[in-house]
């Protein structure tokens, strides 16, 4: 008896052993899980806390870049001592009628009856056709385009003298042609007017009448465009100095196809990768740097090559191409009236078209062997007003700009050397012309 509860003694504490085993066995087991799940805990806080601090750094430095903006705009904006003052409105926008009675000069289409008195057979009516000749009896061809009646009248007299002793010619007109001039730039109102041949208008009473206003209008930089003697000859029009002073003495009598180009107060034109391109006005006298045009475009994109910024500027001698870094430059560069802004970008090919073309702007190279008169195709087309003469700027990388003169006559008939290969970043300039 004594032998069997020694042995249940033994089991029993054997059992107790085993126990106590098991569970410091589990004891240890769950303290080294816990401590890898406390080690993960603690790389995921470090990491957000990390990705909390770069996008604090992010967030600050685009305040920090907003700011600048901002300082930016608003020092440009405040008024500086040689502001001039908004002129007063102009005096009712009105021009004191000249009453110009003139005598008007024959074109082509002008129906006139010559006559030579009591010599009835000597009765002739023309229509002056466009080489602005006709003959007559013992006088053959004569010229009649741009004389009076009272200028042909005595030509034909002085010719007839060697036929008749006292010849009289009397001539009267049948009917005057269409006598038209046309103005360009006007988006509201009239951009063509009918004169009468007998009455004279000048380029101050046509402006007015067709509304163009000083909101919109550049009143200092107006121009008539008229050809003489077979060129193109440019005429200012101080329209501003007119309508203050009344100096009628400035003022231009218009003639049959006078072309009168009014252009829009002065702007700076933001093209290519900016998020809001377009085209920004430039008070009188105002200063105006790169850095301030970008923030009117609402900055650049992301895409954007910031170092090699192209400022397109017209001068005497034709279009001068500046390549500027909106990071180091920006706000040393002083942008003037009708500069041209081109952001170009890092990752697409594109060729900016300006002036006289329906859709301005950038146009994107797809493909190889894109040709200049497939980026003009795409940007629309030429306008009626423009000169077909065109000029192409290219950029190389050691600062060189290189010009190319194009006939884009001699590309619509088959010239196919002067339809050159466009190039990124490439510029091409439309510019206008009459004729």
């Amino acid at each position: 008896m004594l032998f069997f509860n020694s042995k249940l003694c033994l089991l029993f504490c054997l059992l107790i052993f085993l126990t106590n085993g098991c569970e410091n066995s589990t004891i240890v087991a769950d303290k080294s899980t816990l401590q890898k799940i406390a080690e993960q805990k603690k790389e995921e806080e470090v990491k957000r806390l990390e990705a909390e601090r770069r996008e604090k750094e992010r967030l600050e430095a685009e305040r920090q870049e907003a700011e600048r903006l901002a300082k930016a705009k608003k020092k440009q904006q405040e008024p500086t001592e040689n502001t001039d003052k908004i002129s007063e409105p102009i005096r009712a926008m009105r021009i004191p009628d000249l009453n110009l009675n003139v005598e008007a000069r024959f074109i082509p289409g002008d129906k006139i009856k010559i006559e030579l008195s009591e010599e009835d057979e000597m009765v002739r009516e023309f229509t002056i056709s466009n080489k602005g000749v006709i003959s007559y009896p013992y006088v053959e061809k004569i010229e009649v385009v741009d004389r009076t009646v009272s200028e042909l009248e005595d030509e034909l007299v002085r010719k007839l003298k060697k036929y008749y002793k006292r010849p009289v010619i009397n001539i009267s007109v049948l009917n005057w042609a269409e006598r038209r001039v046309y103005l360009y730039g006007v988006d509201e109102g009239k951009n063509s007017v009918l004169l009468t041949p007998t009455k004279g208008m000048t380029a101050s009473q046509l402006l007015i009448s067709a509304g163009v206003s000083p909101k919109r209008a550049d009143f200092n930089r107006i121009s008539l465009t008229r050809r003489v003697n077979g060129k193109q000859k440019i005429i200012a029009i101080p329209l501003q100095e007119l309508l203050e002073k009344y100096d009628i003495r400035k003022d231009v009598v218009l003639q049959p196809n006078d072309l009168i180009l009014v252009k829009e107060a002065p702007k700076i034109h933001v093209q290519g990768n900016v998020r809001s391109p377009g085209s920004f006005p430039l008070q009188k006298n105002q200063k105006m740097n790169l850095l301030y045009a970008l923030s009117l475009a609402e900055g650049t994109t992301e895409d954007a090559d910031v170092d090699n910024i192209k400022i397109i500027r017209q001068e005497e001698n034709g279009h001068k191409v500046i390549v500027v870094s909106s990071s180091t430059q920006s706000e040393m560069i002083s942008l003037e009236p009708d500069d041209i802004i081109v952001v170009p970008s890092q990752n697409e090919n594109i060729v900016t078209v300006y002036g006289e073309v329906e859709k301005p702007g950038t146009v994107r190279i797809v493909g190889r062997s894109v040709r200049l008169s497939t980026v003009i195709a795409n940007a629309g087309g030429l306008t009626q007003y423009a000169s077909h003469s065109i000029r192409v700027f290219r950029y190389f990388e050691n600062g060189k700009t290189k010009k190319f003169s194009i006939d884009f006559d001699a590309i619509t008939s088959g010239d196919s050397t002067q339809d050159i290969e466009m190039e990124s970043g490439d510029v091409v300039y439309c510019d206008y012309g009459l004729w």
